[in-house]
Order: structure tokens, then sequence, then C-alpha cells
């Protein structure tokens, strides 16, 4: 009975230990990472809302500091959820993982863009009124046609970088496209992930499709404007609230 209980009491001992080394391991493969990830997803926010922030202000150099840093800390939080690679083998929670793998891949192609977009309008930016200094420079007297002249003449410069960024926009919207809201709950902890989830992916979808319905635009602006030569237009007016309105 004496061997009974010491071989009872070992398995016992085993399974404690088994659970023991178990715990050990969530906390550091899951638990402390996903708490540095929270702590470095909202620094990551704020320097992404900076890049929102500096071209509201109508100052691209702050948005082009924040572009820099805001991949900075996007290259940190990918490196933290690479810590959590092992769930891909865990069949209820890979389908996850890999979800987290396509928002970081769109996520990138979006910072690309975003670099990209910065980029384009550097040369530009006093024309445009980018340049955000606090000491304003003196214009020159120039009348709203030229200003519009020039205003198309810059967006036909920058018309060739508008195809590299619907690249990118289409290679962030194929990523993000594979995730699959319906995995997910309506809500969890008072915060609403589903609609989150559904609204990323409709917001990637439209800025892609406006980015391509803006092209072909673009190119088409300086004729219809007249810049090249003089253009007529008849401009005919009807008045629904009568009977015979022509």
């Amino acid at each position: 009975q004496g061997d009974r209980k010491r071989r009872k009491l070992k398995k016992w001992l085993i399974v404690a230990g088994s659970l023991f080394l178990v715990a050990v391991l969530l906390v550091f493969f899951l638990v402390l990472p996903i708490l540095q990830m929270k702590k470095q997803a909202g620094v990551f926010l704020t320097e992404a809302k900076g890049i929102y922030e500096g071209l509201q202000s109508q100052d691209l150099n702050k948005a082009v500091e924040k572009v820099a840093s805001t991949k900075k800390e996007f290259e940190k939080l990918k490196t933290s959820y690479r810590k959590m690679v092992w769930l891909k083998v865990i069949p209820f929670a890979s389908g996850y993982y890999r979800d987290g793998q396509r928002l970081f891949a769109g996520g990138g192609y979006l910072l690309e863009t975003a670099d990209l977009v910065v980029e384009a309008l550097k040369p530009y930016s006093d024309l445009l009124g980018l340049d955000g200094g606090e000491e304003q420079k003196e214009e020159k007297d120039i009348t709203t046609e030229e200003r519009l002249s020039l205003v198309l003449d810059t967006l036909d410069k920058i018309q060739p970088n508008l195809d590299k960024i619907g690249e990118k926009l289409d290679l962030a919207q194929a990523e993000i496209d594979k995730i699959n809201p319906h995995r997910y709950p309506q809500s969890l902890f008072g915060e609403k992930i589903k609609e989150k989830v559904v609204s990323l992916i409709n917001t990637i979808d439209g800025t892609a499709q406006t980015v391509k319905e803006v092209k072909p635009i673009i190119s088409h602006l300086k004729p219809i404007l007249g810049v090249d030569e003089p253009k007529d237009y008849l401009l005919l007016f009807q008045n629904d609230a009568e009977l015979r309105p022509t």
C-alpha cells in the first residue's frame, strides 16, 4: 500500500509539475507578449495618428517624421507578435494568428503607401501650402487661374506615384480581404470586435477603389478645365417645379 501511495503521489507531482510548466510557458510566450504588444500598440497608434494630424495641419515635415517613427513602432509590434508563432499549431488559435499575420502584412503595405504619398508631395509642399512653417513666406501675386494651373501641373507630376500607391493599396487589400470577420465575436470585454474588423476591411477596400477611380480622371483634368486650349461649356438648367421646365 505504501508503494501505491508513492506512485499516486508521484503521479500527482508529475501532473502538478506539468501544469506549472504549462503555466510558466503561457506566461512567457502568451501573457507577457500580449501585455508588451498592448503597450506598443498604444505608442504605434499615437505615432500613426500623428501622420494624419501632420497632413491636417498642413505640416508635411511632421507627417514625414511621423511616418518614419510609425514604421519603427510597427516593426517593434510585429517582432513581439512573432513570439506567439507557436499558436499556428493550435487548431483553435491558428486561424486568429494567421489573421494577425495578414493584418501585419497589410499594415506594412499601408505604411509603404503613406511613405509614397508624403514623398510624392515633398517637392510641391510650398505650392500646396504644406510647408507648415510658422513664418509666412512672401507669396508672389498670382491669379486664381495661375494657381489652379500650377496645382494641375503638380498633379501631372505626381501621377506616376499614384500607380505605385495603387499597387501598394492593392497588395494591402489582398491581405486584409483574407481576414474572415465571421470568426470574431460581436463584442469582447465591451469592445465591438467584429464591427471593427468589418470596418477595417471596408475602409481599405474603399480607399483602394477610390485611387483606381481617381487615376484616370487626373489625366483628363487639364483638357476639361481648358488649360491647353480654351473650352466653352453650355450649362442648361431645368426647373422641376414648372409643368414645362424646358
